[in-house]
């Protein structure tokens, strides 16, 4: 644990970097503006690079935080993180990147995540039910619709 390259989870900051980029959906450039730094940074960091402690400090941060976007059943993260959820307006990416504290924005976006499998969830159940339908029918035409064949007329 006094390891400062290796988090609770006995990952690597490269693994942890990874993590951020592909849970919340971000680019490198993102990935690096998060962390005030350039994309190159976080591509030398990747590579082992040295980092000072506030930076590894705030991978750790924000790798817990990727990490309770998806155990919280937030599909496709990356669908919110540039959506405005903050009473100001503000996208979780811009909360990230000004280093904000994010748990009433965790706490919204968990709430919009879980509306929208709900609607997507009826849609889905309605859109597959007339689909159902629909193939009932056809199916149906197919049996008591003639098949003409000009190779026997």
């Amino acid at each position: 644990a006094s390891n400062s390259k290796v988090y609770s989870q006995n990952i690597t900051i490269p693994q942890a970097i990874h993590q951020i980029r592909d849970k919340l959906g971000l680019n490198m450039s993102e990935v690096g503006e998060i962390f005030g730094v350039s994309r190159q940074s976080v591509y030398l960091w990747l590579k082992g690079g040295e980092l000072k402690p506030e930076y590894i400090q705030r991978i750790w941060d924000i790798s817990r935080i990727a990490d309770q976007l998806q155990t919280a059943g937030i599909e496709r993260p990356e669908h919110f993180i540039h959506r405005p959820i903050s009473a100001d307006g503000l996208t979780l990416y811009q909360l990230l990147s000004r280093g904000e504290n994010v748990d009433s924005a965790m706490s919204f976006l968990k709430e919009q995540s879980a509306a929208e499998q709900l609607v997507r969830g009826k849609t889905s159940v309605e859109y597959n039910s007339a689909r159902a339908r629909k193939r009932d029918i056809s199916s149906v035409i197919e049996l008591s619709t003639p098949i003409w064949d000009e190779s026997n007329g």
